[in-house]
Order: structure tokens, then sequence, then C-alpha cells
């Protein structure tokens, strides 16, 4: 469902609003962790379920337009172990937590490999219950010609509701993307 541009650094924000914490892994790349902070997710889960209804849900669900209103206290910087690049994080339950993926290898050189060819990428909870039902987010790496008339500084919110284990709870990832595209 998301659509990152081929040399581009995208900063995504992701959303914990329920109990126990989720490893996220995103395939393809590494990235590095910017910051955490906490929310008042009770009321952002107000909002999201005016919005969408409640669980289980038989449509694409409607972004709550920003997450800046339910955040609280202070943004916290990466622990000494979660400098450098990563491909998982743990996101905290009542927190939210900002990574910068760059579509191309950490050095910023391109992949030695054309990454918008083929089905694409998924990125997901690393709980095995989860993987095991396939909730999964699926993305597609386009060229930078496809997009090199748009200008991308824009936050885009995605929230997507995932049955948890046996007592299908919901998950919500919210992503705000700063897109660079790479000069030519």
């Amino acid at each position: 469902s998301e659509t990152p541009t081929l040399g581009s650094t995208e900063d995504w924000v992701i959303v914990n609003p329920i109990m126990g914490n989720h490893p996220i892994h995103v395939h393809l790349v590494q990235f590095q962790i910017v910051q955490r902070q906490s929310f008042a997710y009770i009321s952002y889960m107000d909002a999201w379920t005016k919005l969408n209804g409640d669980p289980l849900l038989n449509h694409t669900t409607v972004n709550v337009p920003s997450i800046d209103r339910y955040l609280t206290g202070t943004p916290t910087g990466p622990t000494a172990s979660e400098q450098g690049w990563k491909d998982t994080v743990v996101v905290n339950s009542g927190e939210v937590v900002t990574i910068r993926l760059r579509w191309a290898e950490q050095n910023g050189n391109p992949f030695p490999f054309d990454a918008t060819v083929g089905p694409g990428y998924v990125w997901h909870c690393h709980m095995l219950e989860h993987e095991d039902n396939e909730m999964m987010r699926p993305y597609i790496v386009v060229s930078p010609v496809a997009t090199q008339n748009l200008n991308l500084e824009t936050t885009i919110a995605i929230a997507t509701a995932a049955a948890v284990i046996a007592a299908l709870a919901v998950i919500l990832l919210f992503k705000r993307l700063r897109r660079r595209t790479p000069k030519p």
C-alpha cells in the first residue's frame, strides 16, 4: 500500500495504541530510529473509531488527519543499542516511533539491482502470530521518473486494522512521509 520512490528518504511514524509491544520489520532496506514519543492513545482510538467504525472492518480505513494533536511528553532519541542501521524496531504500547528509511543502500549508492521490478516488498510486525496470519503491508518501490513532477513534502497517515492473536484487537500503523527526491 506504500509507494516509496527509489533513492528517496522517508520518515515513517509508527503508532501502537494497543497493549503489547510490536517489533516492526521492513524488508529490502534498513533504517535509523529518529525518536520515540508517548501519545494519548485513547483519544486517538476514539477519533479513529469515529472515522472507521469498530473492527472487524470490511472497508478501507480513513486516516486520522494528524497524529500531532495526540502527542504527549517529550520526544526521546534512540538509545545506545538503537544507534546505527536497523531492520526491526520495537514499538512499545502507547508509543509513536519515527524511523528514517533510505530507499537505496546505506551509503546512498543505488541498489545493485532494479528494486522497482517484481512483485514488491512487505513490512510487518515480527510477532509469529501476526506473520502467520498474513498481517503484512505490501509496498512497491517506484522509479523517480514516475514521481519527478511531484513536490513531495507531504504528510500521509495510514491506519491499518488487524486482528491480534485470538482477541481481534486493533493495530494501527500511522505513517508520515517526508520524501526527498534524489538529485539527478
